[in-house]
């Protein structure tokens, strides 16, 4: 895995892309003016990215913890909402993906000869569902065959550590990732068990066929860091971290 694939500048984290990937733009929205007092709302959000995007539609999905994807269509831009926890984003150039955390993992991965970008959100529970190789399979049946490839590169962003997480053992929910997080992605600590999510998403993202090389990991936790990053944990019940991507070059580099 690699920490290379990651430039922050200010308050805006971006993900460095390969040249065969020149194509597909992302970055990550941190704590700042830009996203105070937006309590996570992508319309408000869009609207003072405006300058940016432009006449460009947003896919921004009504987010549950779930395993299942969108397409960047036009069809299911703002002010749609349907509910989903990662977006697709293929041929349609005239659409962004989007999505927001706080403490959960923003995870892209990107790759194809005409290429792709596919943003995940990957909490907990959604990391314990298998969020990220079940959409990676998904987009396979579709394509009607695997995916990812060499040249297929991934990104996993700040999100709360192995530091912070903990669980109480008795919860049904840290039962359930106890039985899918691997020795070397958890630690049990008294009564409570600390997951690594950070590791784990790698994990899965290895086992569906994305090579070690090509995992770019931002291991910052966002608890530990909360006056750079949204956390849930402290205190942070609204804003959100704010994830855009998309195929197009011409995104503004205004905030740069």
């Amino acid at each position: 895995m690699s920490r290379a694939g990651f430039e922050q500048r200010g308050d805006v984290l971006h993900f460095l892309m390969p040249p065969h990937l020149s194509e597909i733009t992302a970055r990550l929205y941190l704590r700042g003016p830009l996203l105070n007092g937006t309590e996570g709302r992508p319309s408000e959000i869009q609207k003072r990215l405006a300058q940016e995007l432009g006449s460009q539609g947003l896919v921004a999905p009504m987010q549950v913890h779930g395993t299942a994807v969108v397409p960047a269509l036009s069809i299911w831009a703002l002010p749609q909402k349907t509910r989903a926890d990662a977006v697709f984003v293929g041929g349609d150039r005239a659409v962004w993906g989007s999505l927001r955390f706080a403490d959960c993992t923003p995870v892209l991965v990107a790759g194809g000869k005409s290429p792709w970008v596919l943003g995940i959100h990957s909490g907990f529970q959604g990391t314990v569902r298998g969020i990220v190789p079940k959409v990676l399979s998904q987009l396979g049946d579709l394509y009607r065959g695997s995916v990812v490839d060499e040249h297929t590169h991934a990104w996993i962003g700040p999100a709360i550590g192995r530091c912070c997480y903990g669980r109480k053992k008795e919860d049904p929910s840290t039962v359930k990732g106890l039985s899918v997080f691997p020795d070397d992605c958890r630690e049990e600590r008294g009564d409570e068990v600390f997951f690594d999510l950070h590791r784990m998403i790698a994990h899965q993202l290895k086992c569906a066929g994305v090579s070690e090389e090509n995992i770019h990991v931002f291991p910052h936790c966002t608890s530990c860091h909360s006056e750079r990053y949204y956390s849930w944990r402290k205190g942070d019940a609204a804003d959100r971290m704010f994830l855009l991507f998309g195929r197009s070059p011409f995104l503004k580099e205004q905030r740069g």
